[in-house]
């Protein structure tokens, strides 16, 4: 009887040590997610401030470049229809 006893206490000394330890692992565990949390954190945020950047910042300059793309005048007989705009297929249509 007093040997299945002491196994008992024994095993249960066994569980609380790995109960143990998988607390040790699962503090270690929350320190370092805790940290990668962060560094990601970070990195999201700046990626995320430069492509706002990008999104306000790049479109006045594609209107200026195709404003001044289109108003630029084609030498030769070519006169646009309306200011600012070309008409390439009136020839085709008269």
């Amino acid at each position: 009887m007093w040997t299945k006893s002491w196994s008992g206490i024994r095993s249960w000394l066994t569980w609380d040590d790995r109960a143990d330890a998988l607390q040790a692992g699962a503090s270690q565990f929350e320190t370092s997610a805790a940290r990668l949390k962060r560094k990601y954190w970070w990195k999201n945020c700046k990626v995320s401030n430069l492509i706002h950047l990008i999104s306000f910042v790049q479109p006045p300059f594609s209107f200026i470049f195709f404003f001044f793309t289109l108003t630029i005048s084609i030498p030769g007989n070519f006169t646009p229809s309306c200011p600012g705009q070309f008409s390439r297929f009136s020839a085709l249509t008269l």
